[in-house]
């Protein structure tokens, strides 16, 4: 079974602009981060230029189960909407966009 689930997002106003957006795997299938998909607002982020980690780890693409990839992108302005997409089409979305000065 796949499911994740977007636990946090943080929005750094001040200085790098960083969005920074935890993603907890909840299910029992093991993922590929280079197969996860981010929008922000509806619009796709090339994860080409986002920073990914997984338990700390910036060099794997294995996102077992239990464990958090964490996805750090530069954005203009703090969005509404974020929503993390595994491989296989299962998503999760966070409204609640924490905002740090």
């Amino acid at each position: 079974n796949t499911a994740i689930d977007v636990t946090r997002v943080v929005y750094n106003s001040t200085g790098n602009e960083n969005l920074e957006i935890e993603v907890q795997n909840t299910g029992t299938t093991t993922l590929s981060v280079n197969g996860t998909s981010l929008l922000v607002d509806n619009d796709f982020v090339d994860l080409g230029q986002t920073q990914k980690s997984v338990q700390s780890d910036d060099t794997t693409d294995v996102w077992a189960a239990d464990q958090t990839l964490v996805l750090t992108t530069t954005m203009a302005q703090a969005p509404d909407h974020v929503k993390v997409v595994a491989e296989n089409g299962i998503a999760a979305s966070n409204t609640t966009v924490e905002v740090v000065n």
